[in-house]
């Protein structure tokens, strides 16, 4: 009984073999492979230069705004002394912003004149 059973489970199996496309899926798996291939190629004769002159352009521009850029450059030297003039301007409206506070009726009489000194014992 089981060698019967054996043998109808094999021809099971081949039955199942038989009906799959195995030639379709050779011509599919082929046509699959060329298509991989040319676009391989493409990509190692067009993309691939084209990728490397990109990144050396990228390379360029960012020597370039390094240089600029740069400490002892004259734009960032300019940067450094337009930098230190803001910070001087910004305490500048910080003190104005606190003098108004403690004084605001500066806004409508300006500043009170300075008084007069005391008189030195030298004269």
């Amino acid at each position: 009984g089981s060698f019967a059973e054996i043998q109808q489970q094999i021809a099971d199996l081949l039955s199942k073999l038989d009906k799959l496309p195995i030639a379709e899926i050779g011509t599919n798996l082929r046509d699959t492979l060329q298509g991989t291939n040319a676009l391989m190629k493409q990509l190692d004769t067009q993309l691939a230069p084209q990728a490397r002159e990109m990144l050396a352009s990228a390379q360029k521009a960012m020597d370039a705004a390094s240089a600029t850029l740069s400490g002892d450059a004259p734009l960032g030297r300019g940067t450094a002394r337009t930098l230190e003039q803001l910070q001087r301007a910004a305490q500048s409206l910080r003190n104005l912003a606190d003098y108004l506070q403690r004084h605001p009726q500066a806004l409508l009489y300006g500043k009170p004149a300075d008084p007069p000194l005391p008189p030195s014992g030298d004269q």
